[in-house]
């Protein structure tokens, strides 16, 4: 793991973001509650990349699981985002989080941007989330940064990964991030597996 000096624990009073992680300290954090749709989600913005266009994001969403299986919940991620422009799939392999299964996929595409700008620029964009469930909650960690700075600081991502813990778990688990290309998040050598058929 990189020198964490830089790096603050994230805590909430909000009882639905029943987690602690760790994000670089100069970056701009956000909660924030959905009105229309049930969602409790930490938005942590970073940088912007040298156009000036997308300031890349680490967030954790929580929504309700419904009772939908991981392959069926990633399944319905995949066809909505199949639209983008550009779209490809970079990768996709399952884990573990704080010793809960995961999936974990990465994804690229192109989006006009800034939003809403007169003068948009065609940013290509990089994204990075793990799916995983507990308690009847869907939990998704994510990342997305434009390509141009996506590996910059996709350390900061890994920190997450490896420093996420649920408050009532906080001593029991150790999660690591295998490091590129495999995306896959573990716990221990010893309880991971991946799925080869993936």
């Amino acid at each position: 793991m990189n020198n964490l000096k830089n790096y603050t624990q994230f805590q909430s009073n909000n009882p639905r973001l029943d987690f602690t992680f760790l994000y670089p300290d100069q970056w701009q954090v956000i909660e924030t509650k959905g009105k229309e749709t049930e969602y409790d989600e930490v938005f942590i913005a970073g940088p912007r990349n040298q156009e000036n266009t997308f300031s890349l994001a680490l967030i954790v969403r929580v929504t309700p699981s419904r009772n939908l299986p991981l392959e069926s919940v990633l399944s319905s991620y995949l066809t909505k985002n199949m639209r983008a422009t550009d779209y490809r799939e970079v990768s996709r392999t399952k884990g573990t989080l704080a010793g809960i299964e995961a999936i974990e996929i990465e994804i690229s595409y192109t989006m006009l941007l800034p939003l809403n700008s007169i003068k948009p620029q065609r940013t290509s964009v990089n994204e990075r989330r793990i799916f995983f469930e507990k308690d009847e909650r869907l939990y998704e960690l994510i990342y997305t940064a434009a390509e141009t700075n996506y590996n910059q600081y996709l350390e900061s991502f890994k920190n997450a990964a490896r420093t996420f813990e649920f408050r009532e778990e906080s001593d029991q688990h150790i999660s690591l991030v295998l490091p590129m290309p495999a995306h896959a998040v573990r716990e221990r050598p010893a309880r991971y597996k991946v799925d080869k058929s993936e």
